[in-house]
């Protein structure tokens, strides 16, 4: 019996890009959970406080729908071309854009769930969303200088990362009368 793969896998393996929103998306997924089983125990033994789990659910579905949409669009089915033994620069900028798209999302998830634990120790039930959104906003105001440094660091180290692979790919390669330049 003979399996046969539509995407018959390369030497490159599965882009860097893919990975990142791969691993995203599991930890999202996680956070999904953990808020669904907290909001029905809590509607089960405290049903006031149930408010406080069922409050980053449709953040979470939002953002889950977000960071699927990149790992689709990240795949190597999508980013390579059949027979394809480099990384092109199209990939690169993948990878290097989703380094700075999962950092920019892991400091706002830590962000938002610091701000709600904040607020559910001074705020009471009743203002508890307020208190929460304005905590968040106030830090989001603070943080704006740093997150673009975050991001902006992620992305730079994801370049370095990838440009010395790149450069060795390319030059392991047999000299052609062909040129071995990549372009979109």
């Amino acid at each position: 019996m003979t399996i046969t793969h539509t995407n018959p896998p390369t030497a490159l393996g599965e882009p860097d890009a893919h990975a990142n929103f791969r691993h995203m998306q599991t930890a999202i997924r996680g956070l999904l959970i953990v808020a669904s089983v907290a909001t029905i125990a809590l509607f089960l033994t405290n049903r006031p406080a149930t408010l406080f789990a069922a409050i980053p659910i449709p953040a979470l579905i939002i953002i889950s729908a977000i960071v699927g949409y990149f790992e689709r669009r990240s795949r190597a089915s999508v980013l390579r071309h059949p027979g394809q033994s480099h990384i092109t620069k199209q990939e690169l900028e993948a990878d290097v854009q989703s380094a700075g798209i999962v950092t920019g999302l892991k400091v706002g998830v830590a962000l938002a769930l610091g701000t709600f634990i904040a607020a559910a120790s001074v705020f009471d039930l009743a203002t508890l969303g307020i208190g929460a959104t304005v905590l968040l906003v106030l830090a989001i105001l603070i943080e704006i200088p740093y997150l673009a440094l975050f991001v902006t660091e992620a992305e730079r180290e994801e370049l370095e990362t990838v440009r010395p692979q790149t450069h060795a790919d390319q030059s392991s390669e047999k000299p052609s009368g062909k040129s071995t330049a990549t372009s979109e």
